[in-house]
């Protein structure tokens, strides 16, 4: 069973629980429908005030996303719609009329303003109808909840078990105070410690006194959304890039465009997608005429090009992707012409074109500019009555000292 989704795989179980014989006469009731929730100006201190929620008794550990709508990085970037299933914790045996508070808008689900309000129902006080499930191997109860002090509201039994409720669709802030990369939600819960207590339903799941609540950011399984920058390098003059993109699979939030621009400025531009579905994604430059890709890398350490395998976006991931690329620069050769013993005129054939040298006291140049990268060769036909007896370069590049040539590389 994979545990950290209660949906994926239930074992339902029907239990036979002995009950105090003062709640006997109660076990032929047959489960009672759930009132909708609702939401509004309804955050657990507008029933009681100062609402101070100290208690421990009962505690909202965790949201799983049941269905979503739409995702953090669907329809209205920052935001989500979903089912949530709520688990409950007793902390404290046998509590009655337990109510759900859960902000909506990233706020305080004490003193909020937007609020879902919600208790434990159906409900059946019959032990026969309960449904269980294992989430971390403990005991959990799902729908029609238990009954066990009959009035009309659902009740959590033993510290050792838990209850998951699930909660009617909701549109919610998406934020993530934990830097885990998932959304949370403040959420209370609230509860009474009298089984004489009589609850009614919806309206009577409310803090009794400013204690009787408990308060905390609850985590959920909602993957928050990423960002990407794509920042570009441009050395030599500025230039406008072209970008395609994949993402691997088709994801269904919002992914990155299938194609996009960055135009430099002084060697310098950028794009950035703030709200960016999590995945993994390739980012493919279509290089220009003229000019190399140098690197291409993430800060998260992937490599985003298709070959590299892409960039994988983390829920809540902040990656910055550098694009670099060099132009090469012309180049030029100087080809410099000594004679020892007289001066003479000295011809050259080859890649630079024919070309003559006509020595003054020994020594003549010719320099050659606006030269594309590549190699050159230069051979010098050596007059009547002359020997070549060097040829060198001022880099690496290759001399033939039997054919007169240099072979030049750029």
């Amino acid at each position: 069973m994979n545990e950290s989704n209660p949906l994926s795989t239930r074992l339902c179980l029907r239990l036979a629980v002995l009950l105090p014989p003062l709640f006997m006469l109660a076990l032929a009731i047959q489960p009672v429908a759930a009132e909708t929730g609702v939401i509004g100006n309804v955050c657990a201190g507008q029933y009681v005030s100062p609402a101070r929620c100290t208690a421990n008794d009962v505690r909202l550990k965790e949201f799983f996303a049941a269905s979503i709508t739409e995702s953090c990085a669907q329809g209205t970037p920052g935001e989500a719609e979903l089912v949530l299933e709520a688990l409950i914790t007793p902390n404290q045996p046998n509590r009655y009329g337990i109510g759900v508070f859960v902000n909506l808008e990233g706020e305080s689900a004490i003193a909020g303003s937007q609020c879902l309000h919600d208790y434990l129902a159906p409900f059946s006080s019959n032990p026969e109808d309960w449904e269980t499930t294992f989430i971390n191997d403990v005991l959990t109860y799902l729908e029609p909840f238990p009954e066990i002090n009959n009035d009309q509201c659902g009740d959590v039994l033993g510290r050792d078990t838990k209850t998951l409720k699930t909660l009617p669709s909701v549109r919610i802030q998406c934020r993530d105070t934990t830097g885990d990369g998932f959304a949370d939600l403040n959420a209370c819960t609230s509860w009474e410690n009298n089984q004489n207590f009589v609850c009614g339903g919806l309206d009577d799941t409310v803090p009794g006194t400013p204690s009787k609540c408990g308060c905390a950011d609850v985590p959920t399984d909602l993957p928050m959304p990423a960002s990407l920058t794509v920042r570009k390098v441009a050395l030599g003059s500025d230039q406008t890039f072209t970008f395609q993109t994949t993402s691997n699979p088709d994801l269904p939030g919002f992914a990155l465009p299938a194609d996009f621009d960055i135009t430099t400025v002084d060697g310098e531009g950028e794009m950035h997608f703030d709200v960016v579905e999590p995945g993994n994604y390739t980012i493919d430059e279509i290089v220009p005429d003229g000019w190399n890709l140098t690197s291409a890398a993430c800060d998260n350490g992937d490599d985003p090009q298709s070959a590299g395998g892409g960039v994988t976006l983390v829920p809540g991931a902040e990656v910055t992707c550098t694009f670099i690329n060099s132009q090469p620069q012309p180049g030029s050769i100087r080809i410099l012409k000594s004679a020892i013993g007289g001066d003479d005129t000295f011809s050259y054939t080859g890649d630079l074109g024919d070309f003559d040298l006509v020595t003054e006291l020994g020594e003549c140049c010719q320099l050659f500019e606006g030269l594309d990268a590549g190699t050159y060769n230069v051979t010098e036909l050596v007059p009547s009555g002359w020997d070549l007896v060097d040829i060198s370069c001022s880099d690496d590049s290759q001399t033939d000292l039997g054919t007169a040539t240099a072979t030049i590389t750029l």
